[in-house]
C-alpha cells in the first residue's frame, strides 16, 4: 500500500513546485537599480531657472496587454523624466540650482527597453509630468552593453525636417513701408515681410509642424543696442506666413486698415522709429508659447536694416541658427 500512495504524492508536490515557480516568474520583474545618464549638450539657447528650464525625457515602448501605466518593465508607453537643466549665458549646462548637471535613470526602469528621447522646454512654473513643447529628439541606439541617441531638431517627435539648413526652404525678405498710414513721408517707419511684388517672403512651415508638438510659434522682433545692452521690440507672433501676425500693425501704427496678408508693425505714432538709421537689426524667432519670453528664444532668420535703407528695395535675412544637439550614452 504504501507503494501505491508515493507517487502520486511525489508528482502532487512537483506539481505543486512547478505552479509556483511559473507564477513567480510570470509575475516578479527583475529589479533595475538607479543608473547615471552621460549627456553633453551643444549649441543651445541661454535659459534661466526665472523664465524657464529643458527637461530630459526617455520612453519606453507601448505594452498592449497590461495598459497598466506603471509596468514599464513590460514595455509600457511611459515618458520618464531624467533631469532638468539650464543653460547659461556662456553656454555651458547646469543644474538649476547652477549646480553640475546629473541625469539619472531612476529605480525599476529597464534601460534595455529604452526606444527614444526627448529634451522640452518647460515653464518656471512647471509641476507635471508630462513633457511639454518638444525641442530635440532622437532615437536610441547601440548594443546589449550601451546605449546611444543623438538628438537634434530634425527627429520626427520634434520638428522633421522644417529647419534643416539643406533641406528647408529657409528664407525671407523685408521691405520699409507703412501700410497702415496714408503719409507719403513715413516709410522708413515700418518693416513688413514682404517682397518687391508685396507678396508674402517668408519660408517657413505653418505651425504646428508637428501635431504631437503644438507648444510652438514664431515671432518678429526688431532690436536696437542701447548703452551696451539690447531693447528687443516685438513685432508680434505668427503661426502662418499668410495672414498678420497677432497684433497687426501694432501698437504704433496708424488708422488705415492693412490690407497686406503678411506679418509686420508700423512705428508712426506714439514710439517713433526710423529703422534705417544703422543701429536696427531684425529677427524671425521660434517661440516656446508657454514661457512667453520678452526676446527671442531661438533665432532662425536675421539682418541688419541697412543704414539709409531704401523703402523701393527688398532686403535678404541670413539663416541665424547653429542646430542645437544633445548627446546621450546609457551603460545598459
Amino acid at each position: 500500500m504504501k507503494s501505491r500512495l508515493y507517487a502520486p504524492v511525489v508528482l502532487f508536490g512537483a506539481l505543486s513546485l512547478l505552479t509556483s515557480l511559473l507564477f513567480t516568474s510570470c509575475t516578479t520583474d527583475p529589479v533595475f537599480e538607479e543608473i547615471g545618464v552621460s549627456v553633453n549638450a551643444f549649441d543651445f539657447p541661454t535659459l534661466d531657472p526665472s523664465q524657464g528650464h529643458y527637461e530630459l525625457w526617455f520612453s519606453y515602448p507601448e505594452d498592449i496587454v497590461s495598459g497598466k501605466r506603471n509596468a514599464v518593465q513590460h514595455g509600457d508607453a511611459l515618458f520618464v523624466s531624467m533631469g532638468k537643466f539650464m543653460i547659461d549665458s556662456d553656454g555651458t549646462m547646469k543644474g538649476l540650482d547652477r549646480g553640475a548637471a546629473s541625469f539619472t535613470i531612476p529605480a525599476g526602469f529597464n534601460p534595455g527597453l529604452l526606444i527614444d528621447a526627448i529634451v522640452t522646454v518647460e515653464s518656471s512654473a512647471d509641476t507635471d509630468d508630462d513633457p511639454s513643447g518638444r525641442f530635440l529628439a532622437g532615437a536610441f541606439t547601440g548594443t546589449e552593453r550601451e546605449g546611444f541617441a543623438s538628438l537634434k531638431m530634425s527627429g520626427s517627435d520634434a520638428f522633421g525636417q522644417a529647419f534643416d539648413t539643406v533641406t528647408a526652404n529657409l528664407k525671407a525678405v523685408y521691405r520699409l513701408r507703412t501700410p497702415s498710414s496714408s503719409a507719403t513721408d513715413d516709410e522708413t517707419q515700418g518693416i513688413w515681410f514682404i517682397d518687391l511684388n508685396s507678396k508674402p517672403s517668408i519660408g517657413l512651415k505653418a505651425q504646428p509642424i508637428n501635431l504631437e508638438n503644438e507648444n510652438w510659434t514664431y515671432e518678429s522682433w526688431v532690436t536696437k543696442e542701447n548703452g551696451g545692452s539690447i531693447e528687443y521690440i516685438s513685432l508680434g507672433t505668427f503661426d502662418r506666413i499668410d495672414t498678420l501676425d497677432a497684433n497687426g500693425a501694432g501698437p504704433n501704427g496708424g488708422p488705415e486698415p492693412v490690407l497686406l496678408r503678411t506679418p509686420g508693425e508700423d512705428f508712426v505714432q506714439g514710439t517713433i522709429r526710423i529703422l534705417n538709421d544703422g543701429t536696427y537689426r531684425v529677427i524671425i524667432s521660434l517661440q516656446p508659447i508657454n514661457l512667453g519670453l520678452n526676446r527671442p528664444f531661438y533665432p532662425l532668420l536675421e539682418s541688419d536694416i541697412p543704414l539709409s535703407f531704401d523703402p523701393t528695395q527688398e532686403e535678404q535675412m541670413a539663416v541665424a541658427h547653429r542646430l542645437p544637439t544633445v548627446e546621450i550614452k546609457v551603460d545598459r
